[in-house]
């Protein structure tokens, strides 16, 4: 179910003036959530690379992650 399922976020820096872009950061959801921790309600935690613009490592951040199930009553 989660196995090509992709999430990209952008990283900016906030300036006096404008935001400038620092990195993006792109993976894979089945990376950080396994069948176990969707079952079980468990919270999931990864790091993942922040990367510049033309590609060059920029640094680390970590993401954290939970599938909370929900029943109506």
């Amino acid at each position: 179910m989660w196995d090509f399922l992709t999430l990209r976020t952008r990283v900016d820096k906030i300036g006096t003036f404008r935001d400038h872009i620092v990195g993006t950061v792109r993976f894979l959801i089945s990376n950080i959530l396994s069948s176990d921790s969707v079952n079980s309600n468990r919270t999931c935690f990864s790091a993942v690379q922040i990367r510049r613009p033309p590609g060059s490592f920029y640094g680390v951040t970590n993401i954290v992650a939970m599938v909370a199930t929900v029943t109506a009553t």
